[in-house]
């Protein structure tokens, strides 16, 4: 990307592999925002740990590596959520923490989406969208009791 992209334009971003047996996610978060992982009404984030694609030629990212227990709920977005705007008004990273936590229990992830992006609708209005708003959830399946 830096060799063949405009100069000046990078790409953050967030790529992750699940080893589903062992509950590891290995991942590299480049510029990208802070994937978040909620278990039992806690959330620890997943900073950025690497530049953005296409800003430093030749740049090595480091792979990381952070268990999900089972049942924990991994949320990876694009900036366009905390970042969209009403007026002067974000919707910031607390508002998103509380709408994925207000509905992480939902046992459907499709609910657990359409509760967060409904929270951001009603913040936003009618407010033109000015970025991408994109939404990944993956939840680790519980131990069987």
């Amino acid at each position: 990307m830096s060799e063949n992209g405009d100069p000046g334009r990078f790409v953050t971003g967030f790529l992750g592999c699940i080893d589903l047996h062992a509950g590891t996610l290995h991942y590299v978060n480049a510029g990208h925002p802070a994937a978040l992982l909620l278990h039992h009404g806690e959330i620890r984030c997943l900073e950025s740990n690497g530049v953005p694609f296409g800003v430093l030629p030749g740049y090595t990212y480091e792979t990381l590596t952070t268990k999900i227990p089972p049942g924990a709920m991994l949320a990876v977005f694009s900036d366009g959520i905390p970042e969209a705007q009403c007026g002067l008004e974000m919707f910031e990273d607390a508002r998103l923490r509380e709408a994925l936590l207000a509905a992480a229990a939902a046992p459907d992830l499709a609910d657990v989406r359409r509760a967060v992006l409904a929270r951001l609708d009603t913040f936003l209005g009618d407010a033109p969208r000015s970025d991408d708003v994109t939404l990944l959830l993956i939840r680790r399946e519980a131990a069987a009791a």
